[in-house]
């Protein structure tokens, strides 16, 4: 499964970074109430030219805008750039919470000398269909001759 967020890979590209680790690590929960199980997918991207273990990785949050648990605002995750990038690489402009009063320009999780960044993506399997699949009929062949 792909994310739907962007840390700041295209733009570390374009300056000859390429030693990029990206990796994730999943929680699983089987018993929770909107879904049949949730993965809270932890990633973590990193520059290995730059890299210190000792440091902590830049959080990025993952933005919920709708007190609605499962509402289409609440699913994509955040584009994380430099202040000013264009489209399609434009950082995302939205509340981290339902009830915050003003919008966070996601371009403030942005550090060019970041040790690297950590975001957790909810994804949460939602079955609303039976498992019975529909009967097929065929009618029945004749053979003449």
């Amino acid at each position: 499964m792909r994310p739907n967020w962007h840390l700041p890979g295209a733009d570390l590209l374009r300056r000859g970074l390429r030693t990029l680790g990206v990796s994730f690590a999943d929680e699983i929960f089987t018993v929770v109430p909107d879904a049949c199980f949730k993965i809270e997918r932890t990633w973590t991207i990193i520059n290995w030219c730059t890299y210190n273990p000792n440091l902590d990785c830049m959080y990025v949050p993952n933005p919920n805008p709708n007190a609605v648990t499962n509402h289409p605002t609440n699913l994509p995750g955040p584009t994380v750039s430099e202040c000013g990038t264009l489209a399609p690489w434009a950082p995302t402009v939205v509340r981290i919470n339902p009830g915050d009063q003003a919008t966070t320009n996601f371009c403030t999780f942005w550090d060019a000398d970041a040790n690297g960044y950590r975001y957790k993506q909810i994804i949460k399997i939602i079955d609303g269909l039976s498992l019975r699949a529909p009967m097929l009929h065929r009618p029945a062949r004749t053979r003449t001759g």
